[in-house]
Parts: structure tokens; C-alpha cells; sequence
């Protein structure tokens, strides 16, 4: 230890070694009482990282959404099942069925592959499960 100090002080000059001590110690004490200030400067930028994410990704729906808009425009039945279907969207009366595959070979359970939404959830009558082509069937 003796050795490294000796080293130091011949590195560097006598009359520049205390003035380095008490900058290294200035330095100490405003990083010390500063902490918080810094620490909250990182936490912002991240939290700014995230905006700029959560905005990039948003502005990537808007363009996917404009690209959509002309289509779904010229109306008829395709451009309002998509609108219905993409926001689970139902006229008053209806119920939304989320059909989760094909349905399961045994046949035995009533409503198997179907998972309804909604606090009122109906029962489901005692008949075969929808299959996935069936479901896209339009109704009558």
C-alpha cells in the first residue's frame, strides 16, 4: 500500500496532490446530494423511451387503419362483418361467440369449442358445437 502511495506522488506533483484530493472529494459530496435529481433524470428518460415506443406503435395502427378505411367505406355486407368481428362489435339483442377452433370429435358435450361474452351469458341449448365454417356462415 506504502508502495502505491509512493507511486502516486511521484506521478504526480506534491503541490497538485491535496488540490486533487479536495476536487475528488467536492466531486463525492455533490454526487452524494445530487442522487436523487440524477436518479430521477434516468427514471424520465426511460419512462420517455416508453412514450416513444407506445406512440411508434400507435402510429403504426393509425397507418394500418387508414389503409383499411377505404374499403371499409364502400360498406355492404364484407366491410361490416370485418368492423363487427375486429371490434367485437354486436347490435342490440346479439351475442358474441368466440369460436376457439374446430370443435372437439366427441360430440357428447352441448356448447364445447364456444365461449360467450358478457355478463348475461346465455345458456347454451343441448345441440352440437359450431364448427369453424360454420360460424362464418352468414345467418338468415
Amino acid at each position: 500500500m506504502r508502495l502505491i502511495g509512493k507511486l502516486i506522488l511521484h506521478l504526480i506533483p506534491t503541490r497538485l496532490f491535496w488540490p486533487g484530493v479536495v476536487l475528488v472529494a467536492l466531486l463525492l459530496l455533490w454526487g452524494a446530494f445530487h442522487y436523487p435529481t440524477i436518479h430521477s433524470l434516468l427514471k424520465a428518460r426511460e419512462q420517455r423511451d416508453r412514450y416513444r415506443e407506445s406512440v411508434a406503435e400507435l402510429e403504426r395502427e393509425k397507418a394500418t387503419l387508414l389503409t383499411e378505411r377505404p374499403s371499409l367505406q364502400a360498406g355492404g355486407f364484407a366491410s361490416e362483418k370485418a368492423v363487427r368481428e375486429r371490434f367485437l362489435m354486436v347490435k342490440p339483442g346479439e351475442h358474441i361467440l368466440l369460436v376457439q377452433g374446430e370443435a372437439p370429435s366427441h360430440r357428447g358435450i352441448p356448447g364445447a369449442g364456444l365461449m360467450p361474452l358478457g355478463k348475461n351469458r346465455p345458456a347454451l341449448p343441448s345441440i352440437d358445437p359450431l364448427t369453424a365454417a360454420e360460424a362464418d356462415r352468414p345467418h338468415r
